[in-house]
C-alpha cells in the first residue's frame, strides 16, 4: 500500500514557501506554494502522483503537524477491533493476530 506525506516548508533568504510530497521509498517532489490554489497540499500529491505514473483511488486525511497524508486504495481491507476488558482499539491485518496488545485477548468476529 503507498501512502504520501505532504508538508510545508516556509520561506528562507533564497527561496519562497513551498510544499513537498514525499513517500516511504524516498521519492519525492517539491513544488512552489501556490497561494491561489484552493488545496496546495494535494497539488504537491498531485505531482508526484504524476511524477511516478501512479494511478487508483486516493483519500486525504491531516496530520497534527499541519500535513496531509494521502494513501491508496488497494483493495486490502483492515479490520479495527476492540478489547472486550479495556476497550483499546487494535488493528487486525490478514494473517495471525496477537489481539490486544495490553491482554492479549482476540476480539470476538464480527461480520462487517
Amino acid at each position: 500500500m503507498k501512502a504520501i506525506v505532504t508538508k510545508y516548508h516556509g520561506p528562507t533568504n533564497t527561496k519562497g514557501s513551498r510544499i513537498s510530497a514525499s513517500d516511504q521509498d524516498g521519492n519525492r517532489v517539491t513544488i512552489s506554494y501556490d497561494h491561489a490554489s484552493s488545496h496546495p497540499h494535494r497539488d504537491a500529491a498531485r505531482a508526484l502522483l504524476q511524477k511516478m505514473n501512479w494511478d487508483g483511488v486516493w483519500h486525504e486525511g491531516s496530520l497534527a503537524h499541519g500535513g496531509y497524508v494521502y494513501v491508496c486504495e488497494t483493495g486490502d481491507t483492515v479490520q479495527v477491533d476492540r478489547c472486550p476488558v479495556c476497550d483499546l482499539a487494535f488493528i487486525e491485518l490478514s494473517g495471525p493476530s496477537w489481539g490486544c496488545p495490553v491482554h492479549g485477548i482476540r476480539a470476538p468476529k464480527v461480520n462487517r
